[in-house]
Formats: structure tokens, sequence, C-alpha cells
């Protein structure tokens, strides 16, 4: 299972779909001009599980009466419904769909993936332009709904990383995340997609050969069915795949939070054009309201920056800017060995400062920071704990035991 075969499975669909639309054009009289049919969200990605839906939007021109209209959409869906297989369609003009995605935003990032299948080409690009348009125009009520959207989402099904039987579509960190974040990019916000590659293609590849071995298009990767997926995916057992899927997770909920703070950084550059800094210690400040390092700090030359402006950051319940781990990633300065009583101290200080020490530790971790720091977390880094006694995995375990 993979791109190529997510991208085959939906070249087949369209292949079967334009021979079902010349069909069923045939049997009507609507004109070819004034309709036309196109594959939107997963579909129109060309992202096909084997348990997805076919989700399909006919346009038309709002010539045809309703009775034209049913007649055709009947001989051109019932094949596919008596063969079984589950199709979300919708039926409008472009006014209609451009209504509709103003109202729904689930609509609108379907819509952001449209591509034509058969028909009017003219009618589909027109309805592109339109929610392409809007979803900018509109990108802060847009982006505030999708916001709010993913965290209620988020409590209902929980963070895919650290759930013993996960939801790979629905859970913070799944599938519907990384949508999410392509949506924000075509909004005009920077999203770093670049690092969602690799992450998007392990989970869209575990939905594969669940939806293969299952027989259904369920999404939560249950228990009694994690060794089979591991071993058709080659993996050495389920561990081995739950820690992929906890890494993949978590790089995606990274790059979620990345965005947002970014997003929040801008909006916030736009409302307060003098923001002021704070010194907090060596080479750390406060600003926007987050901890970052001093422009004019030397990181190569104080070895010791890192895990400071980590514990001002934990003790201060304040987020250490994804900015800052990055420069430490980019020009790591190793701690001598023995390590300096102020770095040991610092170390105490971040592990000390309880729940907010989490958010501080993970954006480290997620950029390889902790890793470099202390080699042996390597070891425990993702590792599942598969069983119904542990919530988390073996790193986050240790961390939430501190607090």
């Amino acid at each position: 299972m993979g791109t190529r075969e997510r991208r085959d499975r939906s070249d087949s669909f369209d292949r079967k779909l334009s021979g079902l639309f010349i069909s069923a054009l045939e049997a009507s009289t609507i004109l070819e001009k004034s309709i036309a049919l196109a594959a939107v969200g997963g579909y129109g990605r060309g992202e096909l599980s084997p348990g997805s839906d076919l989700d399909l939007l006919i346009v038309h021109d709002g010539s045809a009466r309703e009775e034209q209209l049913s007649q055709f959409v009947n001989a051109l869906l019932y094949p596919l419904w008596d063969s079984g297989i589950p199709v979300d369609h919708a039926v409008r003009t472009r006014t209609q769909t451009r209504e509709t995605a103003n109202s729904d935003i689930r609509v609108a990032m379907g819509i952001l993936d449209i591509r034509t299948l058969e028909g009017n080409v003219d009618l589909v690009n027109a309805v592109a332009a339109d929610v392409a348009e809007d979803w900018r125009k509109n990108s802060k009520t847009n982006l505030t709904q999708l916001r709010e959207s993913s965290r209620e989402r988020a409590e209902r099904s929980g963070e895919l990383a650290f759930l013993l039987e996960p939801d790979l579509k629905e859970a913070r960190g799944g599938l519907r995340d990384i949508n999410a974040l392509r949506a924000i990019a075509q909004a005009g916000e920077e999203v770093a997609l670049d690092r969602l590659s690799s992450a998007a293609a392990l989970l869209a590849n575990v939905r594969d050969v669940l939806h293969g071995l299952s027989g259904k298009g369920r999404d939560q990767l249950l228990l009694t069915e994690q060794d089979r997926v591991a071993a058709e995916m080659n993996f050495a057992d389920a561990d081995a795949l739950m820690l992929e899927v906890a890494r993949a997770s978590r790089a995606v909920d990274y790059v979620m939070d990345l965005t947002w703070h970014r997003i929040d950084s801008k909006r916030s550059r736009g409302l307060f054009k003098r923001n002021k800094s704070e010194p907090l210690g060596k080479g750390v400040i406060a600003l926007n309201n987050e901890v970052t390092i001093d422009e004019s700090s030397d990181i190569l030359n104080d070895s010791g920056i890192g895990l400071r402006a980590a514990a001002i950051a934990a003790q201060r319940g304040l987020p250490l800017s994804i900015d800052a781990c990055i420069n430490l990633a980019e020009n790591f300065s190793a701690i001598p060995s023995p390590w300096p009583r102020s770095s040991r101290e610092d170390l105490v200080t971040l592990i000390g400062a309880g729940s907010a020490m989490i958010r501080v530790f993970e954006a480290l971790d997620q950029e390889g920071v902790i890793e470099r720091w202390i080699p042996e977390w390597g070891h425990v880094r993702f590792l599942p704990q598969r069983n119904v006694l542990h919530r988390h995995t073996v790193d986050r375990h240790m961390l939430e035991t501190a607090v």
C-alpha cells in the first residue's frame, strides 16, 4: 500500500465514473455544456483508500429541470450504489456551491481539492476559483472556525500518539489535521508542509492496510488488528508499528502548533507595532508572550543557553519559541561532559516546573535537541506501551510522572 496504489485506485474510479457520466448524459436531455462531474476531498487529491467514500460534486448551470437532474443523477450513481460502493455526493449550481462553502468550512475544504472528472471543465474551474478566492478573503474567520473545529475533534477523539486504539483520521495529529494544514496553507499562511510528507505517507499507508485487512472503511486501529497490520507492512511487531505511528502523529501535532504559533504571532505584530522584549536571563528574552533567544546571543559559544531558556519558559508558564528551538537545532553546541552545575540546575528547574514543562520539552524534542543533550532519550522516544494500564508512550509517561 502506498501513494501509487491510492493514485491507481483513484484513476480506476475516474475511468468508471467517466463512462457512467457519458452513458447517463446520452440517456438524458441535459446539454453536455450545462453540467459537470467533479471529485472533491481525498478523491479530488487522488488519495482513495480501500474503504474511502467517493466524494463527488455534480455542478450544473441551472438550466435543467429538477426532474431531468434527478434522472441523470440516478443513472450516474445507481450502478455504484448497486455495487455497494460508498458515495457522498452533492448536486449544486455554481452559486449554490459558493454559498454552501461560505457557510460550511468542511464543504469549502473539500472543494479546495476539486478536480474535473467529466463534463464542462469551465464550470468546475469557476467553482474552484470562487471557493479559493473566498477561502483566502475570509481567512481570518475561516481559520478561527477551523481551529475551534480541530479543538473539538481532539476533545472527542483524543491524541493519536497516546491512544491504545487510535483513530487514524479523527484523532489529534491524524489525517484530518494534515488536511486542515493543507487548507491553512491555501489560505495564504505559512505552513511547513515539507515536514508533513513522511508522516502523512505513513499514516495513510497504515490506514490503507487497515481498510484492506478489515474489509471496512473503519479508521480506528484496534489492538486486535495491530499485529496483522504490522506484519502486512513488514514491521518487526506491533510495538514497532505503533512507535512509528506515534512519531508521525506527534510530528503532525507539532507542525499544527507551529502553524498556529506563526499565525498568532503575525496577528499580534499587526495589532501591536511596538512589541518590547523583556530580559529574563543571559541571552534569553520574553517577546510576544513567549520565551525566545535574543538575536544577539552567540549560541555556538553558549552551550547552556538552550536549557536556560527552556527552564525559564517552563517556570514562567510560557511557550518556548519554536523559532528558538529550530535555532538551537541548527546551531547546536554540545554541553561539556560532565555537565557544568548551571546546566544540571537548569535541567532540574525545567523538570520541576510542572505541566508547563511538557509543552517546552516537546518543542525541543521535535527538533531533536533533547536526544542530542541526552542520547539515552532515543531509547524511549515514542516507545509505545500497548496495554490498558498505560495511556502514554514511554517518553511522555516519564514526563507526566515528573509533573
